[in-house]
C-alpha cells in the first residue's frame, strides 16, 4: 500500500468520525454532547464514499476503514445502551471479518442474496435508502 492513501480526503474523514465517536462515548453520560458528536460522524460517514468516487480516491483500505470505523461506532453505541450488546458486537465483527478475507471484491459477492441486500450492495453505489450516491 502506498502511503498516499493514507491522507486521501475520504480516509482523513474516516479518522475525524473515530476522533468524534471516542470523544462522544468518552462523554456518554451528557447526551448533548454525545448526540451531536455521534450525528455528525453519521453523516461524515455517507460524505467520505461519495468523496472517495467524485475525487477518485478509493481505495483498499479506504473501504476497510469505512467499514471499521461504523462497526467501533455501533460498538460503543451496543455495549453502552444494553447489558447484552456484546453479543450484536460480537456478530458483527464476525460478520466484518468472515466479509473481508473476500479480498477487495467482497461487496460483489451476493449471487444468492435477497432483492434488498442486492439492491443495497449493487454496482450503482447506492446506500441504505436506496438513493443513487
Amino acid at each position: 500500500m502506498k502511503t498516499a492513501v493514507l491522507l486521501y480526503v475520504p480516509n482523513i474523514i474516516g479518522y475525524v468520525r473515530l476522533l468524534l465517536l471516542f470523544i462522544g462515548f468518552f462523554f456518554y453520560d451528557r447526551a448533548y454532547i454525545l448526540l451531536p458528536l455521534y450525528s455528525i460522524a453519521a453523516i461524515l460517514d455517507s460524505i467520505d464514499g461519495c468523496l472517495a468516487r467524485r475525487l477518485n480516491q478509493t481505495s483498499a483500505f479506504g473501504a476497510w476503514l469505512d467499514v471499521l470505523v461504523d462497526n467501533i461506532g455501533r460498538s460503543l453505541l451496543w455495549c453502552r445502551l444494553y447489558s447484552w450488546g456484546i453479543f450484536i458486537v460480537c456478530v458483527e465483527w464476525t460478520t466484518f471479518v468472515c466479509t473481508h478475507t473476500m479480498g477487495s471484491r467482497w461487496k460483489q459477492n451476493f449471487g444468492a442474496a435477497p432483492w434488498w441486500v442486492k439492491t443495497v450492495m449493487d454496482n450503482g453505489k447506492r446506500n441504505t435508502f436506496f438513493f443513487p450516491m
